[in-house]
């Protein structure tokens, strides 16, 4: 769609949509508002981080007891 807004973070301390953003702001843009504010530069796409493994997670949490909600012991 050309209205889907994705997130992009300022670069260096600029105006964007009438008020001034500092460095570091996050902003969610349409493709074309992107388009109209990239060329005065200071703007990038905000990549997704990739999630944890499942098996760190799991093997971070360790095995509970249900009844009292805390760790088993080895």
């Amino acid at each position: 769609m050309a209205d889907e807004k994705k997130s992009y973070r300022i670069t260096t301390r600029r105006p964007i949509g009438g008020r001034m953003r500092p460095a570091g702001e996050i902003v969610a843009l349409t493709d074309r508002e992107y388009q109209a504010e990239a060329g005065w530069g200071g703007i990038e796409p905000v990549m997704p981080e990739p999630a944890a493994p499942a098996a760190e997670a799991a093997a971070d949490a360790g095995e509970t007891d249900a009844a009292t909600n805390t760790r088993k012991r080895k």
